[in-house]
């Protein structure tokens, strides 16, 4: 089977972010090289947190790094599973969540995968809504992330 059909693309501060359906269906993103201290996302306020990465950072912290991103908004978080994986070919983890989404109350599961290589995050974060979308196109994404390489 092909991969599915990106139809937009967008760029977050750190993550370039694509879907088939549109961003409030489902979001594939990647965050590539991300250097230690650099931000996953731009503060948008004193009350928030800053979202740094740190290259010594283990899988949970990796977990806590992206519920935070994902909980920014006011949405509800939960990790369901983090278990180690491999991810461009090497030792890494992988997290499976759920989530409910703030503005209009969408239940969304979704896997984030992830390593450390030479000091830099490489992750890849998918999610979707429960009922029809994750199921549908989940199988594309775990065969996308089970394939990704590096070049170089």
């Amino acid at each position: 089977q092909s991969s599915p059909a990106v139809r937009r693309r967008a760029s977050t501060n750190a993550a370039a972010v694509w879907t088939t359906e549109g961003l409030t269906i489902d979001q594939l993103a990647f965050y590539v090289g991300v250097k230690d201290g650099d931000a996953l996302a731009p503060n948008n306020g004193k009350e928030q947190r800053p979202l740094n990465f740190k290259s010594g950072m283990q899988g949970h912290e990796i977990a806590a790094l992206f519920e935070a991103l994902h909980t920014r908004d006011g949405s509800s978080y939960k990790v369901d599973k983090l278990e180690a994986a491999t991810f461009l070919g090497q030792r890494g983890w992988r997290v499976q969540f759920s989530a409910v989404r703030k503005f209009d109350d969408v239940k969304l599961s979704g896997s984030i995968w992830a390593t450390v290589r030479d000091g830099q995050l490489y992750a890849m974060s998918f999610a979707a809504p429960t009922l029809a979308f994750y199921p549908r196109l989940a199988p594309k994404v775990e065969k996308l992330a089970a394939n990704a390489r590096l070049n170089g």
